[in-house]
């Protein structure tokens, strides 16, 4: 019997996905690998609260890693990640602010004639290349089914890091760190068909969907009632018992309708 238990509960989806490890957290903290060519690497920080000044209050700060050039760029509340890209480019109006990107394309693209690019004909270097495609950004679904079959969705980022193909609804960060992994044992596999439901923090914030039992239990001579909720986007199997006074207190609002 114990041969036949040890290896079920080891492969069990369940257990793999939500059994916390006993064990030491894999891979050592990997320090950055020293910069060999210039630009190719970017630091950047933001310089916030100054006194303002023609109007602005911070300074983004772009460093080159291998040669520490930086640059020094004035900027004002509110901002967002593509007014940040548009600083640091300091691109004209209208058409012309795409000239830098039409630039970047043709220089680091490989060119039948010569058998290179631009780019690595000139610097001896090879093509830098812009960030990999975020799936949904172009509202063409052609060009987007296009730009993502050429991505790799799975991918090994460094030595302790890996990339995961999640859903596209997700808002976890796909790069993981070594120590969060681990080896999936045994064929079977229960993917779950939805995130589980977050608050507006982005927190987890479970949600019950039904009560599948009640009972009454006693402790410390004071009678309680439990009840077994099935939460949403889960089996009756993983249905927990819960103290019934709590769960109205978090759950005021489906007094009388799950709860």
């Amino acid at each position: 019997m114990r041969k036949d238990i040890k290896p079920h509960i080891r492969t069990c989806d369940i257990c793999q996905r939500m059994k916390n490890e006993s064990i030491s957290p894999h891979g050592l903290l990997q320090s950055l690998p020293i910069a060999t060519v210039v630009w190719l690497e970017i630091l950047m920080d933001f310089i916030e609260a100054l006194p303002k000044s023609n109007g602005y209050t911070v300074i983004l700060v772009v460093v080159d890693r291998c040669s520490k050039y930086g640059h020094f760029i004035p900027l004002a509340h509110p901002y967002t990640a593509s007014t940040v890209a548009q600083a640091f480019f300091d691109c004209p109006k209208d058409w012309s602010k795409w000239i830098p990107f039409v630039e970047f394309w043709h220089n680091t693209n490989y060119h039948e004639s010569t058998k290179k690019s631009p780019f690595e004909i000139l610097y001896h270097l090879p093509s830098p290349r812009l960030l990999n495609y975020i799936h949904g950004t172009s509202r063409i679904d052609v060009v987007d089914d296009l730009l993502v079959t050429r991505e790799s969705v799975l991918e090994r980022i460094s030595a302790v890091t890996y990339k995961l193909d999640l859903l596209a609804s997700s808002r976890v960060h796909p790069v993981f760190h070594v120590s969060l992994l681990k080896k999936k044992l045994g064929a079977a596999i229960n993917p779950i068909p939805s995130l589980p439901p977050t608050n507006d923090k982005g927190q987890f914030y479970p949600q019950p969907e039904q009560v599948l039992q009640c009972q009454m239990k006693k402790v410390n001579n004071h009678a309680i009632t439990k009840v077994l909720i099935k939460w949403c986007g889960q089996t009756d199997e993983e249905a927990t018992w819960e103290i019934w006074h709590q769960m109205k207190e978090a759950y005021p609002y489906l007094v009388g309708k799950v709860l």
